[in-house]
């Protein structure tokens, strides 16, 4: 629904509530009169020094999708965008999952996420099959990301997590 900062689109972004980058830098790139809505998960704000931290990370940002949706679809955004790569490509459907699950609730809104745009992204630049991939992800992400990028066709043949603490 258009209003008076949102003439022209309404953008409903679902962030982490740790996450202190997405909504300044969606906010830097948008033009004039596109407004962005930010609803976000609950995320214990823990360190993250382990696999074992992810993991708990990515479960408690999935458990809170619902609810941030439902808080999002209040200010009636004309899509929504999932400000996180993780929680879409930890795994092979994941973002298909996750895809249906906000279907049901925004009425079937366009949606934006990694898993969707890394591949146009790819695809855009004409790579055909080998990439290298470089995550701020600890090591056991990738059992998931090689389940996402084998399930898109590509061959992970290098890949790198910086295991980032935070």
């Amino acid at each position: 629904m258009r209003d008076l900062l949102s003439w022209r689109f309404k953008f409903g972004v679902l962030t982490p509530s740790v996450n202190s980058v997405v909504q300044p830098e969606y906010d830097d790139m948008r033009l004039p009169g596109i407004t962005n809505q930010i609803a976000r998960m609950y995320q214990e704000d823990r360190p993250h020094n382990s696999d074992a931290d992810m993991s708990v990370s990515v479960r408690q940002i999935d458990e809170e999708l619902e609810a941030a949706t439902r808080r999002i679809m209040t200010c009636r955004p004309d899509a929504l965008i999932l400000g996180i790569s993780g929680e879409s490509i930890w795994g092979p459907n994941k973002h298909k999952e996750i895809a249906g699950r906000l279907a049901e609730i925004s009425g079937g809104l366009p949606l934006a996420q990694a898993a969707d745009a890394i591949p146009a992204a790819l695809k855009a630049l004409g790579v055909k099959k080998r990439i290298g991939v470089i995550s701020p992800y600890f090591s056991t992400g990738q059992g998931y990301l090689k389940a996402f990028w084998d399930a898109l066709g590509y061959e992970s043949v290098k890949a790198r997590h910086i295991n980032a603490k935070s």
